[in-house]
C-alpha cells in the first residue's frame, strides 16, 4: 500500500514535580517514528500529549496539516476527534468481551472514517482462529494482536504505540515483530513506537528522536547508540524483493538480501545499515559466493597494532568504504596486502533506509 509522510509538528511542553518535557520538532512520519531513550525521559508523555490525554500541556501540536493544541488561542481538540490508535505495554482489551467482541467495539469507533476492512484486519493479523475465544484465555503475544486489530478497524489517522513488546518475553517478541510491521506495511498507518531497546526501535523505525531528561538530543537512525558495536552504513540500490519477502539490493555486481519497514520501490537509493560484529572478512575475491551473501572489493590500506597483534583493514566497495578488525587469534591466518580483491560475507539481513 502506497503511503504518503503525514507532518507532526510539536512545540509543547509539560511540567511535573522534578520533570520538564520542552520539545520543539518537526518531522514528516514516513513509516514508524522511533521515541528511543531511557525510563523517565519523556518517550510515553510525548505520545499523551499527541494522544490529547495531558490537557495540562502547554503550547502548539499540529499533524497532517490540522493543528489539534494550541494554547496561545485556547484551542484543543479532543482526544476521540483525532482519531488516534493506541496500543499500550498492556493490551488493556475487555475482559468481559470475546476476541470478536472487542474487534466490533473498534469497529464501531470508526465515526464514518474510511480505514481498513475487517477481512484486511483479520488476515494480516492471523485473528480468525482467535474470533471465539475469551481474552483471558490467550496468550501475551495473541492479545497484542487483538489489540492492534482493534485499533486498526478505529480507521485512525496515526498510530501510538507505547512499548508493546515491553511485557513479551524474546519468543513472543519475535512472534509480535512482523505485526506491528503490517501496521504501516499493509495499512500505511503512520506510527510512533516508544521503546527503550535500541534492537527495537532499529528493527521497526524509519526515523528516530532520541530523548533525554524531557529533551531530544538526537535525531534519525544514525543517531541510536548501537550495543551491538560499530555499524557499518553503504550506498546499495533495490532492485526487487525475494521470495521470503527481503529485499534484494545491489552494490556494484553484488546483491544483499535486507530488511526495511519503508516502503522502496525498485530503483530506489538506500544505506544498508550493518552491524560490523556481523560482517566476516574473507581474504579472496569469494568467486564460489552465492548471490545475496557477500560484498567484492579490494583492501584498500592495512594496519597491525603492534601492541594487541589485531589488524585493522580499510575495505573498499562500490558502496563505499569501511573498516573491518581481524582479532589477534585470526590475524596469523591472513596474508593481506593493500590492493588485493577480497570480500566481506554478510551474516544477517542489514536494515536498509531510504536516502
Amino acid at each position: 500500500m502506497m503511503k504518503l509522510a503525514k507532518r507532526l509538528e510539536l512545540d509543547i511542553g509539560i511540567e511535573f514535580p522534578g520533570f520538564r518535557l520542552q520539545i520543539d520538532q518537526a518531522t514528516a512520519i514516513d513509516g514508524v517514528l522511533g521515541l528511543f531513550g531511557p525510563s523517565g525521559a519523556g518517550k510515553s508523555t510525548i505520545l499523551r500529549i499527541v494522544a490529547g490525554v495531558e490537557s495540562s500541556a502547554t503550547g502548539k501540536l499540529k499533524f497532517d496539516g490540522e493543528v489539534w493544541q494550541d494554547t496561545s488561542n485556547h484551542l484543543f481538540v479532543k482526544p476521540f476527534k483525532r482519531a488516534i490508535g493506541c496500543v499500550f505495554q498492556s493490551p488493556q482489551l475487555f475482559p468481559h468481551l470475546s476476541v470478536s467482541g472487542n474487534l466490533e467495539y473498534g469497529y464501531r469507533r470508526k465515526r464514518g472514517r474510511r480505514g481498513p476492512e475487517l477481512t484486511d484486519v483479520l488476515h494480516a493479523m492471523d485473528l480468525k482462529p482467535l474470533l471465539s475465544r475469551p481474552v483471558d484465555a490467550l496468550s501475551g503475544g495473541e492479545r497484542q494482536r487483538v489489540a492492534l486489530g482493534r485499533a486498526l478497524l478505529a480507521a485512525p489517522r496515526l498510530m501510538l504505540l507505547d512499548e508493546p513488546m515491553a511485557a513479551l518475553d524474546d519468543a513472543r517478541k519475535s512472534e509480535i515483530m512482523p505485526y506491528l510491521e503490517r501496521v504501516v506495511g499493509d495499512f500505511g498507518i503512520p506510527s510512533i513506537f516508544v521503546s527503550h531497546s535500541v534492537a527495537e526501535v532499529s528493527a521497526l523505525s524509519t526515523d528516530a528522536w532520541i530523548l533525554e531528561n524531557g529533551r531530544v538530543t538526537g535525531c534519525g537512525l544514525s543517531e541510536l547508540p548501537s550495543t551491538y558495536g560499530p555499524v557499518i552504513r553503504l550506498s546499495a540500490t533495490v532492485v526487487g524483493e525475494s521470495k521470503s519477502g527481503l529485499l534484494i539490493c545491489r552494490i556494484g555486481d553484488d546483491e544483499i538480501l535486507a530488511k526495511s519497514t519503508q516502503h522502496l520501490e525498485r530503483e530506489s537509493l538506500v544505506n544498508l545499515m550493518l552491524l560490523e560484529s556481523s560482517v566476516l572478512f574473507a581474504a579472496t575475491d569469494c568467486p564460489g559466493m552465492p548471490k545475496a551473501g557477500a560484498i567484492r572489493g579490494v583492501v584498500d590500506s592495512v594496519a597491525q597494532s603492534e601492541n594487541s597483534g589485531e589488524i585493522r583493514i580499510e575495505f573498499k566497495t562500490k558502496g563505499g568504504n569501511f573498516e573491518l578488525l581481524i582479532p589477534p587469534g585470526l590475524a596469523s591466518d591472513f596474508e593481506i596486502s593493500k590492493g588485493q580483491p577480497a570480500c566481506a560475507i554478510v551474516a544477517n539481513p542489514p536494515l536498509a533506509e531510504r536516502i
